[in-house]
């Protein structure tokens, strides 16, 4: 086998190891985000689908505010009171004044 072929051969090799990637890609990704959904609907236990939407995009705009460098937690939206009345600092070290 000369170099041209051997290139050829390879290059051959590397876009069908791609294509077959992908494909084994797309299947598990099918498989991994509809068998709860199967299994919920055969058992006939689905959850309120709007509610999981709101709850995803909660969590995603919560990680999308830690990547901007907002510090923010579900706790911070509670009042934070000591015994003596006044406000304590929160997890994130700055008081809420």
């Amino acid at each position: 086998m000369n170099e041209t072929e051997r290139k050829t051969y390879l290059e051959q090799f590397n876009r069908r190891t791609h294509v077959l990637g992908r494909i084994v890609s797309a299947i598990t990704l099918v498989l991994l985000v509809g068998a709860p959904f199967l299994i919920g609907t055969f058992l006939g236990a689905m959850p309120d689908l709007g509610a999981v939407a709101k709850g995803a995009l909660a969590d995603d705009m919560a990680a999308l505010l830690r990547e901007r460098g907002w510090k923010w937690s579900p706790e911070q939206d509670l009042p934070r009171v000591s015994a003596v009345g006044r406000r304590r600092p929160i997890a994130t070290g700055r008081s809420r004044r």
